[in-house]
C-alpha cells in the first residue's frame, strides 16, 4: 500500500469531505482538556464517523484497516500470544486469505511489536480495526471467556434450584444470563412467569427467541432484578419501571427494567442499551445513496417538520438520530425531549420526559423556544397540545424531528387531523415524511443456504431432518442484523397545495408517484432482488401486503 506524505490526521479528514475545519477547530479545544487523540475526540464527540478516522489513520501510517469478524480469529495464534496479552494489549490474531497477521485498533509500538516477536519469533503483518468491532469481537468470543456461558448457567441453575434455604444469591445466574444476552446481539430479555417456572426469551433482530426455561425453585430471581433496578420489592400487583448498569465484555450498558403482574407472577422484560454505540449513519442503516441525499436534504432544511412514522420498534428514532448525526452540530444547538434516550449525540443537548416531576413532551418544548435552539428534536408526538406545540415550534422558525405512529407516509396527514391539526399549518410546516419498518437480512455464512445468493462457509451444515443450519454467528435463524425498508413522501409546493386543498392521502400517493415516489413495498422488492432481505422477510413484517401487484 502506497503511503500518503504524512499529515496531520485532521487536515486529511477535511481534505476527504470527511470532516469541516470548523469540526477540526472544536476537536482541538476538546484534545486540550481531554489530552486524548484527535480521532478518538472526533469519534466519541459524533462529528467524524469511526470507520472514517481510521481509513485515513491508515493512510496516515501506510497501514491497511480490516473489518474484523468472530470468524478471522486464530484461535492457535490466541493461544501462542495468550489471551491476557491479548486483551491487554489490543492485540488480535487472524487468518486473512490464508495467511497469519494480527489487528488491533491502536498503532504499532515497541512494547507490541517485542510481544509478538516473543510469540511468533518474527512480527507478523499487522493491520488496523475499529475500536468498537475489536471490543465487540474480541470480549464477547468464546476464546476469551472463563468458561463457556452455557456451563456457567448449567452449573447456577443446577445449584440455586438445589438450594432449599435459599441461602445462595442468584446474582451470578442473572449475570451469565445478562451476558448470553450480550453476546447474542439481542435487544431485550424477557423473564417469563409460567406454572412450571420462568421462561427466558431474547429478542434478536426483532424475533423473540425462547433460550432457557428455570424451575419455579427460581421465582426469587424477580425479587432479585427488581432490588438491582431499585423497584419496590413489596410491590407485586402494580407495574414498576427501574434500571440499572453493567460491564458486560468490557462493554457498559444501561439496563432498563419493566414488570407487569400476571397469574403466575411478575413478566420482567430487560432492555439493553449500550453506553457507547458505533456512529448512526443514513447509510448504514440501508437507506438508498439516492434517498439518503433527499434525507439529508430535509434534515437540512432551516425550519419546518420532518416525521419519522412507523409502529413500534421499527427504528424511527434510529433513523432520526442518524439524520441529527449528518448536521453540522458544531454550529446549531440541539435540543432533544425523549423517552427514554436510547441514542447519546454528544454534541445534542438531551433530556428526558420524567412524567412524575411534570415534564412532558409539551412542557419541554415550550422551554425549549425559550432556550435559542435551531433544531428540536421531539420523541413522539402522541397528544393534540404536543402536535400544536411542535407546529407552533416549526411555524416560529425551527427544524422539529419528530415521530408518529401511522402505518404509511400519506397515513401521517390522517393521523396529525385527529390532532386537530389544520390544512394550511400542515401545508406551511410540512417537510418530509419518511414511513419505515426493519427487516432482517440474510447471514454472511449460512443465509445463502435459505436465499441462494451466495455459496455458504464450507463449515455451516445442516444438522437433523429439519434442516436447521448450525452456524455460531446467527445461532441457526439463517439471518443476521437488520437494514430498513421505507417510503420518503417530500412535499414540494405541488403537494403542499394538494395538502392545503384536503386532499386524501391516495390522491397524495398519486402525485407523488409522478415525482418518482416509491412505496415501502417497493423498496423492500428491491432489497430482496438485491440480496439484502428476503421475501419470506417482507411478508412477516408487511404481511398480505408482500404478495400485492405492482402499482400500474
Amino acid at each position: 500500500m502506497s503511503t500518503e506524505p504524512r499529515r496531520k490526521l485532521g487536515e486529511m479528514l477535511v481534505a476527504a469531505g470527511l470532516a469541516r475545519p470548523s469540526h477540526i477547530a472544536y476537536a482541538l479545544v476538546v484534545q486540550e482538556a481531554t489530552r486524548q487523540r484527535i480521532g478518538e475526540v472526533l469519534s466519541s464527540l459524533g462529528l467524524v464517523a469511526e470507520n472514517d478516522v481510521y481509513t485515513m489513520l491508515g493512510r496516515q501510517h501506510g497501514l491497511p484497516v480490516v473489518q474484523l469478524a468472530r470468524d478471522m480469529l486464530d484461535l492457535d495464534g490466541v493461544e501462542r500470544l495468550g489471551k491476557g496479552r491479548c486483551l491487554s494489549l489490543g492485540l488480535a490474531p487472524v487468518r486473512i486469505n490464508g495467511k497469519s497477521a494480527v489487528v488491533g485498533p491502536e498503532l504499532m509500538d515497541e512494547r507490541r511489536r517485542e510481544a509478538l516477536a516473543s510469540a511468533y519469533q518474527r512480527v507478523p503483518p499487522y493491520a488496523l480495526t475499529p475500536r468498537s468491532v475489536f471490543e465487540d469481537v474480541l470480549a464477547g468470543h468464546v476464546a476469551f471467556k472463563k468458561a463457556s456461558l452455557e456451563e456457567t448457567l448449567r452449573r447456577e441453575i443446577q445449584a440455586l434450584a438445589e438450594d432449599e434455604s435459599q441461602t445462595r444469591a442468584p446474582g451470578e445466574c442473572i449475570n451469565a444470563i445478562l451476558h448470553l444476552a450480550a453476546t447474542s446481539q439481542a435487544t431485550d430479555i424477557h423473564f417469563q412467569p409460567m406454572p412450571s417456572g420462568i421462561g427466558v426469551a431474547l429478542r434478536v433482530d426483532g424475533i423473540l427467541q425462547q433460550r432457557l426455561h428455570l424451575p419455579a425453585e427460581l421465582a426469587r430471581m424477580i425479587n432479585a432484578l427488581k432490588f438491582r433496578a431499585g423497584m419496590d420489592m413489596g410491590e407485586q400487583r402494580l407495574p414498576q419501571d427501574g434500571r440499572f448498569s453493567v460491564e458486560l465484555f468490557g462493554k457498559g450498558y444501561d439496563v432498563r427494567v419493566s414488570t407487569v403482574a400476571t397469574p403466575y407472577g411478575e413478566d420482567v422484560v430487560l432492555r439493553l442499551l449500550p453506553k457507547r454505540r458505533t456512529a448512526l449513519t443514513l447509510t448504514s442503516l440501508g437507506f438508498f445513496p439516492e434517498d439518503r441525499n433527499r434525507l439529508e436534504t430535509a434534515f437540512r432544511e432551516p425550519a419546518g417538520v420532518v416525521i419519522l412514522a412507523g409502529p413500534t420498534g421499527a427504528g424511527k428514532s434510529t433513523t432520526m438520530v442518524a439524520g441529527l448525526s449528518s448536521l453540522d452540530l458544531t454550529a446549531l444547538k440541539v435540543l432533544t425531549v425523549e423517552n427514554p434516550i436510547e441514542h447519546v449525540v454528544p454534541m445534542a443537548r438531551q433530556t428526558q420526559v420524567n412524567t412524575e416531576a411534570g415534564y412532558t413532551f409539551e412542557t419541554a418544548m415550550r422551554q425549549f423556544l425559550r432556550h435559542d435552539p435551531d433544531v428540536i428534536l421531539v420523541g413522539e408526538i402522541r397528544d393534540t397540545a404536543t402536535a400544536r406545540t411542535a407546529m407552533t415550534a416549526a411555524l416560529t422558525g425551527h427544524l422539529v424531528l419528530t415521530t408518529v405512529h401511522a402505518t404509511t407516509a400519506a397515513g401521517v396527514l390522517a393521523r396529525l387531523r385527529t390532532f386537530d391539526i389544520d390544512p394550511l399549518t400542515m401545508a406551511e410546516t410540512l417537510v418530509s415524511i419518511v414511513s419505515q419498518r426493519l427487516v432482517r437480512v440474510p447471514c454472511p455464512r449460512c443465509g445463502a443456504k435459505r436465499s441462494g445468493y451466495q455459496q455458504p462457509a464450507p463449515d455451516v451444515v445442516e444438522a437433523g431432518n429439519e434442516g436447521a443450519l448450525e452456524c455460531a454467528d446467527c445461532s441457526g435463524t439463517g439471518y443476521k442484523g437488520r437494514t430498513v425498508i421505507y417510503e420518503i413522501l417530500d412535499f414540494d409546493a405541488g403537494l403542499k397545495a394538494l395538502v392545503l386543498s384536503g386532499a386524501s392521502p391516495e390522491d397524495l400517493v398519486t402525485a407523488a408517484r409522478q415525482r418518482g415516489f416509491l412505496g415501502m413495498l417497493e423498496v423492500g422488492r428491491k432489497k430482496v432482488a438485491l440480496g439484502q432481505t428476503t421475501q419470506e422477510e417482507l411478508r412477516r413484517v408487511l404481511g398480505r401486503t408482500a404478495d400485492a401487484s405492482p402499482p400500474g
